[in-house]
């Protein structure tokens, strides 16, 4: 009677059937792991790319140009905040950056609005990269409640937009550690 039970018999369909399911299931878990495994990846990348576009430490040399006391009350700069796309270590420190610079190419010079609200307790440093990586402006330490207004764009090139990135380091007011690295773009515009 155990003969035709169907539980207690193999059919080799049956078998090739399952091994065909679980080798398929198989397959499908690895790639499920190498496919996530990607961002991972790419995240670690990104995170050590942004580290090597911002200085590792902080020289303790303040910026002296252009710079004045935050203009903005508390609520604008929350305000301001709210509307920046920023990437990077976004949870560490706050900044805001105009998403423009209008550039005056007579004087190589143009107006920026770059803040480092008083609420930090960090100095930033302003590094501005063109969209082939290269370093075109960099500020030294702006303090919490500072912000520059101009900088200084060496650029031999003719009238127009150009894509760029802002990249803000954070630092350690008292050790001069850095603390974190955001990024966000940035359009610099050379005009008259």
């Amino acid at each position: 009677m155990s003969e035709n039970n169907p539980t207690t018999q193999t059919d080799p369909e049956n078998a090739k059937k399952t091994m065909g399911t679980a080798r398929l299931v198989a397959i499908i878990l690895t790639v499920a792991v190498l496919v996530s495994a990607i961002p991972i990846t790419l995240i670690g990348v990104r995170a050590i790319r942004l580290k090597q576009l911002v200085p590792e430490r902080y020289n303790g040399i303040e910026q002296q140009a252009d710079l004045i006391p935050v203009t903005f009350s508390e609520e604008e700069i929350a305000q301001r905040l709210k509307k920046m796309h920023r990437h990077g270590q976004t949870g560490k420190f706050d900044y805001f950056c105009d998403p423009t610079v209008e550039m005056d190419l007579s004087i190589a010079r143009g107006l920026i609005q770059f803040v480092n609200p008083a609420t930090n307790d960090c100095t930033l440093i302003l590094s501005i990269y063109d969209k082939d990586g290269k370093l075109i402006y960099r500020s030294n330490g702006v303090p919490p409640g500072q912000e520059i207004v101009r900088v200084s764009v060496p650029y031999d090139t003719q009238k127009g937009p150009y894509d760029c990135r802002a990249y803000i380091g954070a630092y350690n007011r008292r050790t001069g550690e850095r603390l974190g690295v955001q990024y966000s773009k940035l359009t610099v515009t050379l005009g008259g």
